[in-house]
């Protein structure tokens, strides 16, 4: 009876023991599969922008969220350091190393991969990146974007398409240049300034035909936003084309062509025939 209790104890502990076996060895497949899944998982990054020379800043926060969210941030920020070359940990740090590589690369326009290609790690590429797009070149983009807004026309472009080009240049000067005032009547001084700053950029540009539109728009007190001279030259130029659109039916219909003379002869002699929208005056022909 003694030895049968002495070997069914023997099983049991031979039971429990091959069970904790099995189990720790379970886990351990478990925690080496998990990094792999989460990397397969998570193996391309796809921004809304490439990068280019002239949207760093915003590209390089797009990126370190993208890469942190992969939890992958060690790649770039060097902490904690890589493992040891000669060490078993070193070949699954650099594949993941060369996938971050991988994420930055696939998001950069075609013509800047070359330059980058070359780079060994993940972080000598990031600080590559930020040497040459953000120390010392934030200033000189900066200089670029204002002279551009300073001197964008709208040319051939429609009212719309020429605002819109507008926006996104002020928008990028915004991002190199946010407002740096701390008290709050300096903090709304600056947005003032930029206001009308966007207010001259923007009638600058637009066409000749609205000349006298734009006089009475600087004539205003306080000056309009360029949102708010944006929609006012925007229902003139919707209010011209159904005049046009009415006059030419009464014209085709052989009715008004006595109005269409007086327009046209005040035109010529100079006189305004235009919708003062700004004022709200009613249209009328000025003797």
């Amino acid at each position: 009876m003694e030895d049968e209790r002495s070997s069914s104890d023997w099983r049991s502990t031979q039971t429990d023991q091959t069970e904790t076996s099995l189990a720790d060895q379970l886990t351990r497949v478990l925690q080496n599969l998990q990094p792999q899944q989460s990397l397969q998982s998570h193996h391309t990054v796809t921004l809304s922008t490439k990068l280019n020379q002239y949207n760093y800043s915003l590209w390089a926060r797009l990126m370190r969220m993208a890469i942190g969210s992969r939890g992958q941030l060690r790649h770039i920020t060097g902490v904690p350091a890589p493992p040891e070359k000669s060490t078993l940990d070193y070949t699954k740090w650099e594949q993941t190393d060369l996938l971050v590589c991988s994420w930055m690369l696939d998001n950069m326009e075609a013509e800047l991969i070359t330059d980058y290609a070359e780079y060994p790690t993940a972080k000598d590429l990031w600080n590559g990146l930020a040497t040459t797009y953000s120390q010392g070149r934030e200033g000189v983009q900066l200089f670029d974007l204002t002279v551009r807004a300073n001197t964008m026309k709208q040319g051939t472009d429609t009212l719309e398409v020429y605002y819109s080009k507008l926006q996104r240049l002020w928008r990028k000067i915004e991002v190199r240049q946010p407002n740096p005032m701390i008290c709050a009547d300096d903090i709304t001084m600056f947005n003032k300034l930029r206001s009308d700053q966007k207010l001259y950029q923007f009638l600058a540009g637009i066409g000749e035909e609205f000349d006298s539109d734009k006089r009475d728009l600087l004539k205003t007190e306080p000056l309009p936003t360029s949102e708010a001279a944006y929609a006012t030259i925007r229902r003139e130029r919707d209010r011209r084309k159904a005049m046009t659109g009415n006059l030419s039916s009464a014209v085709t219909s052989g009715v008004g062509a006595g109005l269409l003379s007086s327009l046209v002869a005040a035109s010529e002699g100079g006189k305004s025939v235009t919708e003062k929208v700004s004022t709200g005056q009613s249209y009328s022909t000025k003797p």
